[in-house]
């Protein structure tokens, strides 16, 4: 790594976008929208392995987690136009980022992870396809486990508990979303980010939310087709996607960087090989292959027992014969 490069490692991403890993794309286009120079864009396949997002830095730091990466660049001060301590900005900040949290992120959890059509069709698919053997079995199950719960834990126990719950709960978020969306694009008409002329840290955060939203498919398109019929929303991804670091990959790319960005991005397709890692693969492969031979019935414990019966029986009738024997 040269002096005063870093690199970036997320997790690879598909339908024109670098990521589609929400903390992954955070991550860049945070980097993007503060104009850090000298980024290596590493794209990742072991999300299961490593915490991504990452950032490798000049003097061999390795940073980890998404807010980790975020509060490096503002301690070290990279762009302090673009990080703006003063009170009132860090209070609007607060605010919006609650706004997303409370109205935008249980909507995206429930598309992409709650909709059980949804993850068969699409969101397993994707991440089993990106995951390495045998992580791409249990990274899905997983991440979607750990998504519910936290989705869950939005609602009281009354909606829970009904019969209908998947029904209520998409009523609420959709709902929520979609006021919170025109609410956006109401601000965004005479302004080109949230805050001005110039972007800041929480359109990092707004972009994220959009991007995710409107670009990967989904069953249920309301929020997807909302935010294509907003032209201010649209225009306001669209000077986004030009930023470096973004603008490496097409809407039509399906998240294949063009020829003219390999110098600083790449595609690490292969893990390091560690022992380690062979053996905890080995023990998972054959944990699979145990429960898939127990599921489709060529191992039963019923054979077990009967097998443990026939040898006993087998023993009776040869002490009965040597008893015999003596007797004569």
């Amino acid at each position: 790594m040269n002096l005063n490069e870093f690199q970036l490692n997320i997790f690879s991403g598909d339908f024109g976008l670098p990521s589609i890993h929400r903390d992954s794309l955070l991550a860049i286009a945070y980097c993007s929208l503060a104009g850090i120079k000298q980024i290596k864009i590493n794209l990742r396949d072991d999300l299961y392995y490593s915490k991504l997002p990452s950032l490798s830095t000049e003097l061999n730091e390795r940073i980890e987690g998404v807010q980790n990466v975020i509060d490096y660049f503002e301690t070290t001060q990279y762009n302090t136009e673009f990080v703006k301590r003063n009170g009132q900005h860090q209070f609007d900040f607060l605010s919006y980022k609650c706004l997303f949290d409370s109205r935008l992120e249980p909507c995206l959890l429930y598309l992409h992870w709650y909709d059980e059509e949804n993850y068969n069709e699409n969101i397993s698919c994707w991440y089993a396809k990106k995951a390495p053997f045998p992580t791409n079995f249990l990274l899905p199950r997983l991440l979607r486990k750990e998504y519910i719960g936290k989705l869950e834990k939005r609602f009281p126990i009354k909606i829970l508990e009904d019969d209908n719950r998947a029904k209520l709960i998409e009523k609420k978020v959709i709902a929520d979303a979609i006021l919170c969306l025109n609410s956006l694009s109401t601000r965004l008409e005479n302004r080109p980010y949230l805050f001005g002329s110039k972007p800041t840290k929480i359109d990092a955060y707004l972009y994220t939310y959009l991007a995710l939203l409107s670009r990967l498919p989904v069953k249920k398109e309301m929020i997807r087709a909302h935010i294509r019929s907003s032209p201010h929303l649209q225009q306001y991804l669209n000077r986004i996607d030009q930023m470096d670091y973004l603008k490496q990959f097409s809407a039509n790319s399906n998240g294949v960087s063009s020829p003219s960005a390999n110098d600083i991005i790449h595609h690490d397709s292969y893990l390091t090989i560690k022992w380690t890692d062979v053996l905890f693969s080995g023990a998972i492969a054959a944990m699979l292959m145990v429960y898939y031979a127990f599921s489709i019935g060529i191992i039963s414990t019923s054979d077990q027992n009967d097998d443990d019966d026939e040898g006993e029986e087998l023993q009776q009738q040869e002490q009965q014969q040597e008893q015999q024997k003596s007797e004569n």
